[in-house]
């Protein structure tokens, strides 16, 4: 088991799809388990349409509030109504060990008929901010 961490889910409130929970931790490798950050969310469909890709962010900081990167989970799963799924995602950084805190959010969305909705970059790099006063968000560029 992981030590303990803190995580943190942006708050997007025009998102078509909602992270009710988000879990993070280090995990060594083991019989089930690959040796990484482990990101572990649940989330529902808001009920407006019906998406049939999620691309998710979670980004992490070490045990100092030092960035260790970013990763990018897609799920593709069509989610109709109010339908709740799950995911897990593992980042693999060469200090993954020394994580401490998450923060995960909704990145992108593609529905069925093609629409594509995107995060409000701002929201999440006020986000990370939080976390870092002076994060650079230069190294989100090609992720956000």
């Amino acid at each position: 088991m992981g030590q303990d961490t803190e995580t943190i889910i942006v708050d997007q409130p025009n998102s078509p799809i909602e992270i009710k929970k988000y879990e993070a931790s280090f995990e060594e490798e083991g019989s089930n388990t690959k040796e990484g950050i482990q990101h572990k969310v649940v989330y529902i469909n808001s009920g407006r349409a019906n998406p049939i890709a999620i691309k998710f962010g979670f980004v992490s900081f070490n045990i100092f509030n030092e960035y260790l990167g970013i990763i990018n989970g897609i799920a593709m799963v069509r989610l109709e109504g109010r339908q709740e799924n799950r995911g897990t995602w593992v980042h693999e950084t060469s200090s993954d060990f020394s994580f401490y805190t998450g923060i995960a959010f909704v990145n992108k969305v593609r529905f069925e008929n093609g629409e594509i909705w995107e995060a409000d970059s701002e929201i999440i790099i006020d986000t990370l901010k939080e976390i870092k006063s002076d994060f650079d968000a230069s190294v989100l560029a090609d992720d956000i």
